[in-house]
């Protein structure tokens, strides 16, 4: 592809976007924020929208192992029981 022929599609292209009117709120924050808050409002919009899988992935370390099953030559001293299982307050449902 030839330069002309890419700047023929590059202007092409800037006719078919439409460009942010002056008086939307985003060309707003846009022109008044400077890049170090934009960032950081992307920080925060990303940290939201994840946070659920974050936790939930976190928490998973406490979920439900069969430790002591009540079997073997020493089944009476077996004393771990059951713990909280992978959602908060219910038990392992065996």
């Amino acid at each position: 592809m030839t330069s002309s022929a890419l700047l023929a599609t590059t202007r092409t292209i800037t006719k078919l976007v439409p460009t942010p009117k002056p008086t939307s709120a985003l060309a707003h924050v846009d022109r008044s924020l400077p890049l170090l808050s934009q960032l950081g409002i992307v920080l925060w919009v990303a940290v939201f929208v994840l946070y659920p899988s974050w936790v939930q992935t976190t928490l998973g370390i406490f979920a439900c192992y069969v430790i002591d099953d009540g079997k073997g030559p020493y089944a009476e001293h077996q004393q771990v029981g059951e713990s909280s299982g992978r959602e908060a307050g219910t038990g392992c449902n065996w």
